[in-house]
């Protein structure tokens, strides 16, 4: 009798075994069931976003992304460590689901290095977008500033074909200065082409009997003479009415040895302006 007394258990542990199973079964679903949840879940392709909202949109998506990766760490490192105290833990179903967390987080690093790239990329592209604007900034004032000389050169040519003057070269092909002779009934106008300048105007002189000279040509010549032959050169304007002055001024001009040009115009276009001459 005493030695079965001495080996009867005096502690049974049936039910501290009873709870650790237990136990071990909550935790083997709980990872159970994140694995099925990490493994259905789907994977949200990230949006292509324009380079000036990158800063907006890819910051938060990494902080969660690194924010998940920790957690899941933090879980997995718990669940292992638990895992190994209990000692009828299922090692192969455990291994299973670590393997698969494992390589969830891996996949969330490769998207958050992938994330990280493209905003690089990104901010690299808007910073090549920037500078090229400012690159062309240049151009583009030269660009406006041709534009606006070209709108007004367009509107004074306008203004000019509208007017009623008409316009010469200032100089001919050999150098000379062009002087404008106009011919009008009862005088003559000269000016410089292409000076702004009150010009010459010679007119008739009138005796007792009559008029002399209505077109006041003799003066002309007088002052013609005054002029140096191998830097001038006449250019006649011929109105109509004027043309026999036009004869004899044209031969006298030729005797005195000045190269001459004429030109016709109608009775409403002029060649030199009684202010501004044939600017």
């Amino acid at each position: 009798m005493k030695n079965k007394s001495r080996n009867a258990s005096p502690l049974s542990l049936f039910a501290f075994q009873d709870i650790i199973t237990s136990v071990t079964g909550v935790f083997l679903l709980v990872v159970l069931l994140m694995a099925v949840e990490l493994t259905t879940r789907q994977e949200i392709s990230p949006q292509v976003i324009s380079p000036p909202m990158a800063d907006q949109l890819l910051e938060p998506k990494i902080i969660e992304a690194e924010t998940k990766r920790d957690d899941l760490r933090s879980t997995v490192k718990s669940r292992t460590s638990q895992a190994l105290k209990v000692s009828d833990f299922n090692q192969a179903s455990a291994d299973m689901a670590i393997t698969t967390v494992l390589e969830k987080i891996r996949l969330l690093t490769d998207d958050l290095t992938e994330l990280k790239n493209r905003q690089d990329a990104m901010k690299q592209q808007e910073a090549h977008a920037n500078q090229t604007i400012e690159n062309r900034t240049p151009d583009q004032k030269r660009l406006t500033e041709l534009e606006h000389t070209r709108t007004t050169l367009k509107n004074e040519l306008a203004e000019l074909k509208a007017s009623q003057q008409v316009f010469y070269n200032a100089v001919d092909g050999q150098g000379r200065k062009v002087l404008l002779v106009e011919l009008f009934d009862n005088a003559i106008v000269v000016a410089e082409a292409g000076q702004e300048t009150v010009p010459h105007r010679f007119s008739g002189q009138r005796l007792q009997a009559g008029l002399l000279d209505g077109s006041g040509e003799q003066y002309f010549l007088d002052w013609a003479k005054q002029q140096t032959k191998a830097e001038v050169k006449f250019m006649i304007i011929v109105h109509p009415g004027t043309t026999s002055n036009f004869s004899k001024l044209h031969q006298k001009l030729r005797q005195l040895g000045f190269s001459i040009g004429f030109d016709l115009l109608p009775s409403d276009k002029i060649a030199i302006n009684s202010q501004s001459g044939a600017s």
